[in-house]
């Protein structure tokens, strides 16, 4: 959730309820384990995914990563994208799904609660790696059974029927590309897979 300065300053300027922003947020999911990385907000105190605003002149792709990386120093990659080249055009990375939010006051920075227009990702991360939370901006990160989804604590309300689907669809887009991603994220008793393990985002 963090942002330079300079970003934040033009990005949080003149707020009120009905200013809406656009952010980004990854489902980061280990299809070996079926666990998702989650971070506890540290002001709503609820679960969700790792993310935040999209700063000037960044993609919804590169913000999502970014974020994670920041928030929980987990390295992931983006799964569930669609390639697609344009004449004359650069492909940027494609949100699973877009949905508006209402985000909650912050009395520390003085902005009220206003709407964010979150760009959703699906990524993928080896549930093993232990993440290190960024403690100004999130309580704590960690990796959850997507089938306890349900039965956490403090989930916010759209998590476990997003990672289920999510869950589903990453299943079945990586039986036809066996080899995108090394076998410490995928189930090897399912797909077959390299032996490379899955490359830092930085």
């Amino acid at each position: 959730m963090s942002t330079s300065p300079t970003s934040s300053a033009s990005i949080h300027a003149n707020i009120t309820e009905h200013t809406a922003h656009g952010t980004a947020s990854l489902a980061v999911i280990c299809p070996r384990t079926e666990q998702l990385l989650l971070i506890r907000h540290l002001l709503t105190g609820r679960n969700q995914f790792p993310g935040g605003h999209i700063d000037p002149g960044e993609d919804a792709g590169t913000a999502a990563l970014r974020e994670v990386w920041e928030e929980t120093g987990v390295p992931a990659q983006l799964a569930l994208q669609r390639h697609f080249d344009l004449p004359g055009t650069t492909q940027k990375a494609t949100p699973w799904a877009v949905h508006q939010h209402r985000a909650p006051a912050d009395p520390h920075r003085g902005y009220p609660s206003h709407l964010h227009i979150d760009h959703l990702l699906v990524g993928v991360a080896d549930s093993r790696q232990t993440p290190h939370p960024q403690k100004n901006e999130v309580s704590s990160a960690f990796c959850t059974p997507i089938a306890d989804l349900a039965d956490l604590p403090q989930v916010r309300a759209d998590i476990p029927v997003a990672a289920a689907q999510a869950l589903r669809e990453l299943k079945a887009w990586l039986t036809m590309r066996p080899e995108t991603f090394g076998a410490a994220v995928v189930n090897v008793n399912a797909v077959r897979l390299t032996d490379e393990g899955l490359p830092a985002h930085r």
